[in-house]
């Protein structure tokens, strides 16, 4: 099931770069938020899970 799923990714991505468009997924798509925003989401939303958890 997971390498079905990175599959699917890595082929949307290709078809988005085939029209001059972006997309991101797994760990970049955190990075490219983080990049464009200054805002850590993916550690904001760990963190929540992480209050919640215990």
């Amino acid at each position: 099931m997971v390498k079905q799923a990175v599959k699917i990714q890595q082929e949307l991505e290709a078809l988005y770069n085939g029209v001059d468009g972006h997309y991101h997924h797994g760990d970049g798509a955190w990075d490219f938020v983080h990049k464009e925003t200054g805002v850590d989401l993916k550690g904001i939303l760990l963190k929540i899970v992480g209050e919640n958890s215990g």
